[in-house]
């Protein structure tokens, strides 16, 4: 009885003349009822005309039905060019099955039901062994696929080639989701992306793997995100561009700044925050950003935190370092020349969880500062300053941290030092820690 139902499993959903003629019109046009308003409509005709699928005798697609193991081993195959009658002899895919074995896309075992719906996956690792492509910079595609450390060893390297290569591409959080199943219309895209590069979705990486704004906005629509950044505070608006809704110290909606005064002031806290978000979310750390105006003046706080949380028996902690970016520029100090705009802060470079056994020598130990919080600081740097001035005042400022700790905290420093082309005015008092303010680069 399963031979039986095999057989017409396979003469229902696969090429035979009888079937490619009743979805196509007189003058060669392809007609199947269910495709026309499908967004894979176009990948469904390319694949239908190069003879890889068909439609159902009663003129339907069902692009959304699941696809087996044993029906994307066939579609696959015949899109190369490997064609077989549906076999009488056991499965109907059998002749499939072997060629695809004879090709090494399957192994032995990877099938343990031939009628069982494919797994993304699988399907991953059929069609790069199927293709000849690979890309460069693997790491870097992998960094971007949130769940790949949770997948089987074995799949991890087809699954980011071939989302690297555009063929698959990931869910809106990030994802791939190696075990969810996939539809016809799914499985007709990627051989198609697989066979024309044309067609292939690339996923756009920097050169450093660091987030797109795709990838940040699509990660602050995540449940993940409201216990990495404050986004009862802010809303991504677009890229470059962050929305401040409302803030400790009242409510300002819609709050994006003049930067008339401040140039590329809305790009700089948005590439601040994007990038502190996803060391945030890829260290377990915490970034605060929020509107806080003082003194008349529109000011934007970031502040990076040690853990997913800022309070501890309701005690709000200090961030580990932070800044603060005005739209309007202020004269702290009588014997500075120009104006600032800027104000950094570090609290501390290591951990706290990191002394708890090892005592207070720990953190006098320059090699035990926190990796993070060293990247996270410089990075930050950069954006505001540019990379060169940024790395100079990282510097200068590691410098000034340590002769902190050289005097435990008994050095005051209220000197003015020109960095590069910034100048800048330390507020150390009494106490471990960095603090200056300085203009911006004209």
């Amino acid at each position: 009885m399963k031979k039986i139902v095999y057989v017409l499993i396979g003469l229902l959903l696969f090429t035979n003349v009888a079937i490619a003629e009743n979805n196509r019109a007189e003058d060669g046009e392809i007609k199947l009822r269910d495709i026309n308003s499908h967004w894979a409509k176009e990948y469904i005709e390319k694949l239908i005309t190069l003879g890889s699928i068909e439609g159902y005798p009663d003129g339907s697609f069902k692009p959304e039905n699941t696809i087996t193991n044993a029906e994307f081993t066939k579609i696959l195959l015949a899109s190369k060019g490997h064609h077989f009658e549906n076999s009488k002899d056991g499965h109907w895919a059998k002749d499939y099955i072997e060629k695809a074995k004879g090709l090494s896309i399957i192994d032995e075992g990877d099938f343990k039901d031939l009628d069982k719906p494919i797994t993304r996956g699988q399907m991953a690792k059929m069609i790069v062994m199927t293709t000849n492509d690979r890309v460069s910079n693997l790491n870097m595609y992998e960094k971007q696929i949130k769940d790949i450390e949770g997948m089987p060893i074995d799949i991890q390297f087809y699954v980011a080639t071939a989302y690297g290569l555009g063929i698959i591409t990931g869910y809106e959080d990030g994802s791939f989701k190696n075990e969810k199943t996939a539809t016809r219309a799914e499985a007709s895209t990627m051989i198609i992306r697989m066979l024309d590069e044309k067609e292939r979705k690339i996923p756009k990486i920097t050169e450093d793997g660091r987030w797109t704004h795709k990838q940040f906005l699509d990660f602050t629509k995540t449940n993940k995100a409201h216990s990495t950044l404050s986004l009862a505070y802010f809303e991504v608006v677009e890229d470059g561009k962050l929305s401040f809704k409302r803030s400790h110290y009242g409510v300002k909606e819609d709050t994006i700044f003049d930067e008339s005064k401040f140039p590329n002031l809305n790009r700089i806290i948005y590439d601040v925050v994007k990038d502190l978000g996803q060391l945030a979310y890829e260290g377990g750390h915490y970034v605060e950003v929020f509107y806080h105006p003082a003194q008349g003046l529109d000011r934007v706080v970031i502040d990076f935190y040690e853990e997913e949380r800022i309070a501890k028996g309701g005690k709000v902690l200090k961030g580990e370092f932070g800044v603060t970016l005005q739209v309007e520029p202020q004269k702290y100090y009588e014997d500075t020349k120009d104006l600032s705009y800027v104000s950094v802060n570090v609290s501390k470079f290591w951990r706290m969880k990191d002394i708890v056994n090892k005592g207070v020598q720990f953190i006098e130990d320059s090699n035990n500062r926190h990796p993070d919080f060293l990247r996270g600081f410089r990075d930050m740097l950069y954006n505001i300053y540019g990379e060169e001035d940024g790395k100079l005042i990282y510097e200068y400022a590691l410098q000034e941290y340590d002769k902190e700790y050289e005097t435990k905290g008994q050095r005051r420093n209220r000197s003015l030092v020109n960095i590069g082309n910034i100048e800048a005015k330390n507020h150390n008092l009494e106490g471990i820690g960095f603090s200056i303010t300085t203009n911006i680069k004209k």
